[in-house]
């Protein structure tokens, strides 16, 4: 049997789980992403799709820690191809639109403290099924189900 939380077995979204000092929970993805009526967003190009989770982290370890510090969050595609922040196709590099992608900016937290973030990934279109959310961290890697 697979071990819970591995690329075999990920958890389901919504689940509640520890990792790498941290209570953590993934929500279902929103996948498709648009805010045409904001100044300054350029819709997914040709072939892609933004995909957010909201998420919610519980600092479970002793002291201070930033998620994204102690967490680095991916979208492993169907494909195999690992899709993170930032992404550039084409030369140009996109930013999901109108979402409140603040993972990069959740705040620090000690023992006890909960935040609520989300993250926006750009996907290939053909690879959103059959992927999974990745963290990785100190302890290894983790994957929950979109």
């Amino acid at each position: 049997m697979a071990k819970p939380g591995s690329w075999a077995a990920p958890y389901a979204a919504g689940t509640t789980f520890k990792f790498n000092g941290w209570q953590i929970r993934l929500d279902p993805a929103q996948v498709g992403i648009t805010a045409p009526d904001i100044v300054g967003d350029e819709p997914a190009p040709a072939g892609h799709t933004f995909v957010l989770v909201p998420m919610t982290s519980t600092r479970a370890a002793l002291g201070s820690e930033e998620p994204v510090l102690g967490l680095n969050l991916a979208f492993v595609g169907g494909n195999g191809v690992v899709y993170t922040s930032f992404p550039v196709v084409d030369g140009q590099e996109y930013w999901c639109p109108g979402a409140d992608d603040d993972w990069i900016n959740g705040p620090e937290l000690y023992q006890g403290g909960t935040a609520s973030v989300s993250a926006c990934r750009l996907v290939a279109s053909d690879a959103i099924s059959g992927g999974r959310w990745r963290l990785r961290g100190d302890a290894g890697e983790v994957f929950v189900r979109p």
